[in-house]
C-alpha cells in the first residue's frame, strides 16, 4: 500500500530500528517510544490492522514471532512482564506494540506527547537486544 508508513518502513524508504526480523514479520522500535524498549511487531505484506480478520495459519505465524521478540525483550531488559497492545487507531497496518513493564521508579510512561526517540539511543538498544 503506498501510503502506508509501515510498508514504507519495509520497503526501507523509511528509516527504522530493527531488532529482529524473517520473511514474514519485522520487530523495530518504536520511533515515538511510550516507554524505554517499546517494540512493534508487523508483517513485511500489508494486513489490515483487525488482525482477527487474518488467515489462521498467517495469525499463529504472528503471534509466534511476537512470542520470540517478548522473549528478547524479557532477557535483555530484565523485564518480567511486556504489555501486548492490538489497536488500529493509528496505522491502519497490522501490527502489535510491546511494552517493557518496569515496576517502581524505573518505570516511566508518557500517555500523551510522545516524542521521537533519539535514533543514536535507540541503535546502542538495538546492538544489545540483537547480541
Amino acid at each position: 500500500m503506498s501510503d502506508c508508513v509501515f510498508c514504507k518502513i519495509v520497503a526501507g524508504e523509511i528509516p527504522s530500528v530493527k531488532i529482529r526480523e524473517n520473511d514474514q514479520f519485522i520487530a523495530l522500535l518504536d520511533a515515538f517510544p511510550a516507554c524505554k524498549g517499546q517494540t512493534l511487531v508487523l508483517p513485511k505484506r500489508h494486513y489490515d490492522p483487525d488482525i482477527f480478520l487474518m488467515e489462521n495459519n498467517v495469525y499463529v505465524q504472528f503471534m509466534l514471532a511476537t512470542k520470540e521478540v517478548v522473549s528478547l525483550l524479557k532477557h535483555w531488559l530484565w523485564v518480567d512482564k511486556i504489555w501486548l497492545v492490538v489497536e488500529w487507531l493509528q496505522v491502519p497496518h497490522a501490527h502489535i506494540k510491546l511494552y517493557p513493564f518496569r515496576w517502581g521508579k524505573s518505570f516511566e510512561w508518557r500517555f500523551t506527547g510522545h516524542t521521537l526517540a533519539d535514533m543514536n539511543e535507540l541503535q546502542t538498544l538495538a546492538h544489545v537486544l540483537k547480541s
